[in-house]
């Protein structure tokens, strides 16, 4: 959510409609969406975010993946650099 500029509410009527197609129910979607969004807090700690009776607020969070840079040196060949937790680490 690193495209955020400022907490943002979607509702959780637009997120049944965008991944929940298989709920009769909007509270049974909910309650998967919620145990869902449990699993990707652990992969992805730096991501900010609250359920609210109306939906799931997104707050600005850091991205998930480092970033990545590519180079190309005078002898032509490309490197690759990736960011991960600001270190810089070597790749091909």
């Amino acid at each position: 959510m690193s495209y955020l500029r400022k907490p943002t509410v979607i509702p959780w009527k637009s997120l049944e409609v965008q991944f929940g197609s298989d709920y009769s129910r909007l509270r049974d979607f909910r309650a998967n969406a919620v145990t869902r969004l449990e699993k990707v807090i652990r992969v992805y700690p730096a991501v900010r975010v609250s359920q609210t009776e109306t939906g799931l607020r997104l707050y600005p969070s850091r991205p998930h993946v480092g970033r990545a840079e590519v180079r190309t040196p005078r002898h032509g060949r490309s490197t690759l650099s990736l960011w991960v937790d600001g270190r810089r680490s070597r790749g091909a």
